[in-house]
């Protein structure tokens, strides 16, 4: 069984992806030597290297309170399994297919038209995933492989191959949202939980904040009183805070009768601060506990955010290696990502 951290982090663990290329290099380099192409040991070095320095995992210190409050056979966290499972292995493919290309092109007395082959016969391994994911159609999907078989160049087939890339990422930043919406929604419900575990302090602590409100004021009549205001004696009389009518009988007090109200209001003050600190732990305990889910909450939605940044970064990267383009430092620009995204989403960044 899933911890609730687990669940409620959406923790997409990367184990296993810590390969390197670094064997392949020279096979690589070699093969497309002397020719305008891309280093392809590179783009997967890098996004070994990028996939693997996704932090999102929560420490179990970030959940002591919250955990008791999850159910682990609920809706919301079933489907937080499932989407998170479902962008974990996006981010395995993205890695698989990463060391695959460097896998292919590192291999001795293989001609052009046989990599671009190998190359089609490995994407169409993906056709039942994208049937099910619905990511594109299946008649584009076989048309673009017909069209990858076609090409003369390596670089060239993988540059055809780009919608497929398009259409799988866009899905699994579909996912992310989809996985946020779901870790909001369970947040929420925890929240209501917290709520009515603890409703009992919540209304003890409200009723006291009252109540001492109520006698802070009777004592500011009090001295209203002192100072010879007549209006002060009858609010005193109508007031909330005097539990005792005798203390309040005359209609003119004398001074041994305000200093009697005085004492009781400071008696009566003495025992609400007794009772709220006699609560205090519990009421800590129910703030605590709501700091503590929105922290988590946003910590899980923040990392959860991170894995559509760098997926969107390595498909950018992919369409600028297969597009031609040599200097490696350009493809994982960040930045240039940032930018664009800014343009055509700034809802979603806001």
């Amino acid at each position: 069984m899933k911890s609730p951290l687990y669940i409620c982090a959406a923790a997409l663990l990367l184990g296993g992806c810590k390969t390197t290329t670094e064997g392949y290099k020279d096979k690589v380099e070699e093969r497309f030597k002397n020719k305008e192409v891309a280093n392809i040991s590179y783009f997967a070095d890098s996004t070994i290297t990028m996939m693997g320095n996704l932090d999102l995992t929560v420490s179990k210190e970030g959940a002591q309170r919250i955990r008791r409050f999850i159910d682990m056979d609920s809706p919301e966290v079933q489907e937080v399994v499932k989407w998170n499972d479902s962008l974990k292995q996006d981010l395995h493919d993205m890695v698989a297919y990463s060391v695959e290309l460097v896998n292919m092109t590192s291999e001795e007395n293989i001609t052009e038209p046989e990599l671009i082959d190998r190359y089609a016969d490995y994407l169409a391994k993906y056709r039942k995933q994208i049937e099910e994911s619905q990511s594109m159609s299946l008649s584009a999907f076989d048309r673009t492989l017909e069209a990858i078989r076609e090409q003369e160049t390596f670089l060239e087939a993988v540059r055809t191959a780009q919608p497929i890339f398009n259409a799988a990422v866009m899905q699994s930043a579909l996912k992310v949202e989809q996985l946020t919406a779901v870790i909001d929604t369970l947040s929420g419900e925890i929240d209501e939980a917290i709520d009515v575990e603890f409703a009992g302090i919540a209304r003890a602590k409200a009723h006291l904040q009252q109540e001492k409100a109520a006698v802070t004021d009777a004592l500011a009549l009090v001295y209203a009183a002192y100072r010879g205001e007549p209006q002060a004696w009858k609010s005193l009389q109508e007031s909330d805070a005097v539990l005792h009518p005798d203390l309040v009988i005359k209609d003119t007090p004398e001074r041994a009768d305000l200093e009697a109200m005085r004492k009781y209001l400071m008696d009566r003050l003495d025992e609400l601060h007794a009772v709220e600190e006699n609560i205090r732990p519990n009421w800590e305990d129910y703030l605590a506990t709501h700091k503590e889910l929105a922290s988590f909450s946003e910590d899980a939605v923040l990392r959860v955010q991170e894995v559509r940044i760098v997926a969107l970064t390595w498909l950018q990267a992919h369409n600028k290696m297969a597009s031609g383009v040599t200097d490696p430092a350009d493809w994982f620009d960040v930045r240039d990502l940032t930018i664009k995204l800014i343009k055509s989403t700034p809802d979603l960044l806001l």
